[in-house]
């Protein structure tokens, strides 16, 4: 059973940013046909236009991306003139206290975290009945479509995994666990600055939440660690999110996600095989960055670095020509 706050197609909110190829921005439609009945229905309608583009001070431009449970705007703020990105519950039912406190936990995270490869929160507020969280608007695509486009080169895989390893390094540092890290929740600029987002379902220490009863779990498949896989999560582990960047730095070098296919295919060869070396894929990946992914994706969390920060350290010494840990510490005989 899938628990994430996205659809099954493995897509971010942000999806349908404006300038990500093939995610055209859709016009928010702010322009219901006008009564001809007067001046005075004209000019209530004329007032209702205007309330349906404003929330709160923000003015709504057009909708970035949607998810099943919140969309994503376009907005201005007039009090600091600039845009952002403004998330809200998808319009319907009244959302339920539960379902409300998970939408405002993104904030709560991320209102804690300070890293510049963090997409970081304005505000959350509410007008009225809905409720928004107010982010940094980051132009750009996300990473799942720049890998549809070409591949990655290798140092520049290496780098922003190593970005992003040391931003979710920081969160950890926190008590922060993702859980849903993939290529879609990862966002690269117009300059590919990297930057992590999507903290919907993460894990907060006070949170009180308690483990996901068997055969449920939070996450998405192809990315999920396979202690997670199984379903049923006693211990919420910085580890499993360790796995999930790894299988981001597989994609990156090879193309395709270490396992892909209908979930209950993908959970089952997560739980019980090793992802074939990246190197099977590909001959040309260099065997110490393949190592570094490898041990990034070890099936045991105890056999993963200790730390991301410390995946982190071993990437940037693949980047500067030394040689990985990954390499002297017995991977290099996993690598073909």
């Amino acid at each position: 059973m899938y628990v994430g706050p996205f659809d099954r197609e493995d897509r971010s909110e942000w999806d349908r940013a404006a300038g990500c190829p093939g995610s055209p921005s859709r016009q928010v439609n702010v322009q219901p046909r006008e009564p001809a009945s007067g001046r005075a229905l004209g000019k209530n309608a004329a007032t209702s236009r205007r309330a349906e583009r404003r929330l709160n001070r923000f003015e709504i431009l057009d909708v970035l991306g949607e998810g099943h449970h919140a969309t994503v705007y376009r907005a201005f703020d007039p009090f600091l003139e600039r845009q952002v990105a403004l998330k809200l519950p998808r319009p319907g039912a009244a959302p339920t206290a539960r379902v409300l406190d998970r939408f405002l936990s993104e904030a709560r995270a991320l209102a804690r975290l300070r890293h510049p490869r963090i997409v970081p929160v304005y505000e959350a507020g509410r007008d009225g009945e809905r409720h928004y969280i107010a982010m940094a608007l980051i132009e750009g695509c996300n990473l799942a479509e720049r890998i549809s486009e070409r591949p990655l080169p290798f140092q520049q895989s290496a780098k922003i995994v190593a970005e992003l390893a040391e931003a979710l390094a920081h969160a950890h540092g926190l008590g922060i666990i993702h859980r849903d890290v993939k290529p879609a929740n990862i966002r690269l600029d117009n300059h590919d600055t990297v930057y992590l987002m999507d903290f919907g379902i993460a894990y907060l220490p006070d949170s009180g939440e308690i483990p996901t009863p068997p055969g449920t779990f939070l996450g998405t498949p192809a990315y999920l660690a396979p202690e997670l896989a199984q379903g049923g999560q006693m211990k919420i582990l910085p580890a499993s999110d360790q796995y999930s960047l790894g299988a981001v730095l597989y994609e990156t070098l090879c193309g395709q996600p270490p396992f892909f296919g209908p979930p209950s295919y993908v959970l089952f060869h997560a739980i019980h095989h090793d992802p074939p070396s990246p190197r099977t894929i590909d001959s040309r990946i260099p065997k110490s960055l393949a190592a570094i992914c490898q041990k990034a994706m070890a099936k045991q969390p105890d056999r993963r670095y200790s730390s991301c920060q410390e995946l982190a350290d071993d990437l940037r010494r693949w980047l500067c020509g030394e040689t990985p840990l990954a390499r002297r510490r017995g991977w290099a005989r996993l690598i073909r």
